[in-house]
């Protein structure tokens, strides 16, 4: 790709993304004063419970101020494509837009096509690298801006930035943290690269993957570490959740601490209610839950659940 334009002083973009990951960075690009010739999302889906219509974060904020809206079903249309490039842009910026960009729409922009990817890559290529990250235990990760290409994840790197994990971070804090720098580092590359600034490729051999995350991965295994069951609560937060059942019912569990006692019970076993919550016996070790949602109940204090529901001292979670 060439890094000569004849547009002005800020060059104008095409964005893909969906979620609120991708509608912080258009935020960002707007804030930078670089005009938005389009915004691509997917479309609307249905949701929830009742599969009501909903439109993305992306979307709606596109609406919002009133910039150029695509929604797609496919990228593979001829009429879409025709469209798209009409628009010529100098960057297309991808953040989070849930389906691979076909050859036409990488081989579009005038200047250059750029992802932002919330890791260090070649770290946790992806559909879920916040989530994996905090799971692993990482005690840092931080956001890469790359060129697209065909293959996942795989572009070379024009910047990078670390941002640490700190033990309270869930994903829901760490995304938007995560999406904000990921902004302002977009920002510093569609500044520098008019400048001369050159990307360089991935270290294959430290290649990771971050697979996009599954329901029954939320469920609790209380033979694990309290460390380890602590990483499964604040990953899966908000989604799927890490859960566990009494009597039958799901009980999702929203957050903890791990305790510094070493139990004599077996894992699983609710050993201790006190204020400060549930004492669970871990493999080894203890984890204090603090809060708690029973399906068809109230999201809540684990303390009070436990009055409320008559919750018992050596019961056990399955």
């Amino acid at each position: 790709m060439t890094h000569n334009s004849s547009s002005s002083l800020n060059p104008s973009i095409l964005f893909f993304g969906t979620p609120e990951f991708g509608k912080i960075i258009l935020e960002k690009i707007m804030g930078a004063g670089y005009p938005l010739v389009g915004v691509v999302t997917q479309p609307d889906r249905p949701s929830g419970r009742g599969q009501e219509m909903k439109t993305s974060a992306c979307a709606l904020f596109a609406k919002g101020k009133n910039l150029p809206l695509f929604q797609p079903e496919t990228l593979k249309n001829k009429e879409t494509l025709a469209v798209l490039k009409n628009l010529n842009p100098d960057f297309i910026v991808s953040a989070a837009y849930g389906l691979f960009l076909p050859h036409e729409i990488l081989t579009m922009a005038r200047i250059d096509i750029l992802n932002v990817h919330p890791s260090l890559l070649p770290l946790y290529r992806g559909a879920a690298p916040i989530q994996r990250a905090i799971l692993d235990g990482k005690k840092e990760t931080g956001v890469t801006i790359m060129r697209t290409t065909a293959k996942m994840d795989s572009g070379p790197i024009f910047l990078q930035k670390k941002h640490p994990i700190t033990p309270e971070n869930t994903s829901a804090t760490l995304h938007d943290k995560l999406a904000s720098l990921g902004g302002e580092l977009l920002v510093e590359v569609l500044e520098k690269i008019p400048q001369g600034l050159t990307a360089y490729p991935q270290d294959e051999t430290q290649v990771s993957y971050a697979p996009m995350l599954k329901k029954e991965e939320g469920c609790i295994q209380w033979d694990n570490p309290a460390q380890k069951i602590l990483n499964q609560i604040h990953a899966f937060h908000p989604w799927p959740s890490a859960y566990t059942f009494i009597d039958n019912k799901r009980l999702k569990i929203y957050d903890g601490s791990v305790l510094p006692e070493v139990p004599q019970h077996n894992p699983g076993t609710i050993y201790l209610i006190s204020p400060k919550g549930l004492h669970v016996a871990c493999r080894g070790t203890a984890l204090c839950i603090s809060e708690v949602h029973l399906e068809g109940k109230k999201r809540m204090p684990a303390f009070e659940f436990a009055k409320g529901s008559r919750l018992k001292e050596g019961m056990t979670f399955s």
